[in-house]
Parts: structure tokens; C-alpha cells; sequence
């Protein structure tokens, strides 16, 4: 098991299996019970996301890996719901055309 410190983790990039770029880590939700991460919060970046510039959460079994170079998360993403106004809920696809994005309440 590897350990990753915060100071690591805050703005470690956070990249889709195929391996397009959709942001930056900006925050974690920890559990008080379990001390587990419960939610990664994502600030997006790259080609297509930029334009949000609204911070996503990420469930952490959308994460495939994390490594002292980048998360890595499934192509298709599915982040769960916003627990807060100023946050949105993304729903990432992979068609062949590349990533397509829908905003949902």
C-alpha cells in the first residue's frame, strides 16, 4: 500500500483511462467514522472542461489508480451528486469523437 500526503495530492492531475486530461484534485471529503477519502473534489481542466470552472466530486470507485504523477479514473465517469449549490454533477462519456459532456441537476 502506498501513502500519498495531501501536499501531493492537492492539484495532481486527474486523467481518464484513454488518457485525456479533466482537471486538477482540488479537495477530498474524509469520512470522521472511518477516516476514508469519501469524495475527491475535481477542479476541471483540459481541452473540453475548462469552460466549467465549477469544481466536480469524484466517488473513489471511479478511481482506477493514483500515483505521485496523476489519478487516473474510468472513461466513463459518473461523479456523484453535489452536496453543495456551487458545485455540479458531471456525467463524462467516452463516444469515438471523445469526451462528451452532460450537466445534470
Amino acid at each position: 500500500d502506498m501513502q500519498i500526503s495531501w501536499t501531493q495530492l492537492n492539484h495532481l492531475p486527474v486523467v481518464t483511462q484513454s488518457g485525456q486530461k479533466i482537471g486538477v484534485i482540488e479537495g477530498v471529503t474524509v469520512d470522521t467514522d472511518s477516516h476514508a477519502v469519501r469524495q475527491y473534489e475535481v477542479k476541471p481542466g483540459g481541452a473540453v472542461l475548462a469552460l466549467l470552472r465549477k469544481t466536480f466530486l469524484v466517488s473513489p470507485s471511479e478511481v482506477i489508480s493514483i500515483t505521485a504523477e496523476q489519478m487516473t479514473v474510468k472513461d466513463t465517469l459518473t461523479p456523484i451528486g453535489a452536496t453543495n449549490g456551487e458545485k455540479t454533477r458531471l456525467v463524462l462519456s467516452r463516444p469515438e469523437a471523445g469526451i462528451e459532456m452532460s450537466e445534470t441537476e
